[in-house]
């Protein structure tokens, strides 16, 4: 179905920029739950979710990573900031260019004013990554297009 693909194909991209991007390393969960509920279920309708936050805050039992103790001393369990991008469709109809509208919303809360400018900096980044417009991924396009003639 072009639809779930769409999601999928959005959702993988998200996936790879949150792994890869620069001088910060994340931690990805992808799952399915409601919007604005902090993970409490209402009834309402479940969308796709990858939650972000900062891997270095990020272990199995919840308490913070030792080597960076003095900065997680007053910080909550998922640290600086914690994002949530939510995939959904804008219409169930492909358009006329048989494409299908996919819609990325971003729920974000930063800590610290360091939080706020990470998420600031993702945020202005995620649409060329999504999109796959910005500098990096025309330049890896065009070598492509090279080696394909």
């Amino acid at each position: 179905d072009d639809v779930i693909d769409a999601n999928d194909e959005v959702s993988s991209r998200l996936l790879t920029y949150f792994n890869e991007v620069r001088d910060l390393s994340l931690k990805c969960i992808d799952q399915c739950r409601e919007r604005n509920t902090d993970g409490m279920p209402s009834g309402g309708t479940k969308m796709r979710c990858i939650t972000v936050i900062e891997e270095r805050f990020s272990t199995s039992d919840g308490t913070p990573a030792l080597q960076h103790e003095q900065d997680n001393t007053n910080l909550p369990q998922e640290g600086h900031f914690v994002i949530d991008a939510f995939i959904s469709t804008k219409n169930t109809q492909q358009n006329s260019s048989n494409n299908v509208d996919v819609e990325v919303s971003l729920e974000a809360f930063a800590h610290t004013a360091h939080g706020t400018s990470l998420v600031n900096k993702i945020r202005g980044q995620l649409p060329g990554e999504i999109g796959r417009t910005n500098r990096r991924w025309r330049r890896l396009l065009k070598r492509q297009e090279a080696d394909m003639c």
